[in-house]
């Protein structure tokens, strides 16, 4: 999940992603993106930190963690699929 592919952008890449975005703050443990349901944005995280989560019985696992530049939410979006996992506003470490 993290945002190297970004590199390949063009700069008439990043003029038409900027024109479409929008910015968003979240609180600590809100949800950016739900686990199984669809997923129509993309999620660039600009500052603080949020954990990729699995839904197991009664619990979830956290299996990433993402901070600044890191990208989230691309793979549904472009599969045009359901999130396998959600992403959650996380508190900074260290």
């Amino acid at each position: 999940m993290a945002g190297n592919g970004l590199n390949s952008l063009t700069s008439n890449d990043w003029v038409l992603i900027q024109a479409k975005t929008m910015r968003r703050t979240f609180k600590l443990g809100e949800e950016i993106i739900r686990e199984g349901e669809w997923v129509h944005s993309l999620y660039f995280i600009r500052s603080g930190e949020a954990s990729v989560e699995l839904a197991g019985t009664g619990s979830r696992a956290i299996v990433a963690s993402l901070g600044p530049n890191d990208i989230c939410g691309e793979i549904s979006f472009l599969q045009q699929c359901k999130a396998t996992a959600a992403v959650i506003a996380a508190e900074r470490r260290g």
